[in-house]
């Protein structure tokens, strides 16, 4: 096989959280007297969070806005959601053929191991990666590298999985092959426009895409 370990983004990758997300980026807003449709919130779900605040509030409100929304979400709106058929067994494939399975999102990497320990899926990942602001880990390219690094691999030997342009073009910067998920938040047009070797529409293409790389 050409690839020893895959990474794979959360949400949009690994389960549908848009439910948990969209609400508490309404709340969240509506705590600065804005009122946003869920579906014109929806393009946000997946970039990195400040984004979305950086687009709607002053720049010095910015931080405020997603304290605001990881209070709300982490109180009760995180487990809305649900896992995507098929990837327990694709997780499971992959980790049979001897591939280290490891998470890489720009959630906050307490915030994944909580969310993960609730559907039962953290057994299945050898790392859990994620943001840390603290440690200077706050975007997709630095949890990547830090997965990488942590592992002892070389580039050349991952694969990040992912279904918006974060993923792709993180997974770019840090010399890593990726490979795009159309099941997710991303439109095909959004993932041909990045670096990719592949889109696919199944998380058991997934695995089929990785076992048969050489």
């Amino acid at each position: 096989m050409r690839y020893r370990a895959v990474f794979f983004d959360l949400d949009g990758t690994i389960t549908d959280s848009a439910p948990g997300i969209l609400g508490s980026m309404q709340y969240a807003l509506g705590q600065f007297g804005i009122q946003a449709d869920r579906e014109e919130l929806r393009k946000y779900v997946g970039p990195p969070l400040r984004q979305m605040f950086a687009d709607y509030l002053p720049e010095d409100r910015v931080d405020e806005g997603v304290r605001t929304y990881r209070h709300y979400y982490n109180g009760g709106k995180l487990f809305d959601a649900t896992v995507y058929e098929g990837i327990p067994q694709t997780l499971a494939r992959l980790h049979k053929a001897g591939l280290k399975v490891c998470l890489a999102t720009a959630k906050p990497k307490k915030t994944a191991e909580k969310f993960l320990a609730h559907f039962e899926l953290d057994r299945q990942f050898d790392l859990i990666g994620g943001t840390q602001e603290d440690a200077g880990i706050a975007d997709k390219t630095a949890v990547i590298c830090k997965n990488r690094e942590e592992l002892g691999f070389l580039p050349q030997e991952c694969l990040m999985v992912g279904d918006r342009q974060d993923d792709l073009l993180g997974a770019a910067a840090a010399g890593v092959d990726a490979i795009g998920v159309l099941y997710g938040y991303g439109c095909r047009e959004e993932l041909l426009a990045c670096p990719h070797l592949a889109l696919v529409e199944t998380p058991a293409a997934v695995a089929e895409f990785v076992l048969r790389a050489d």
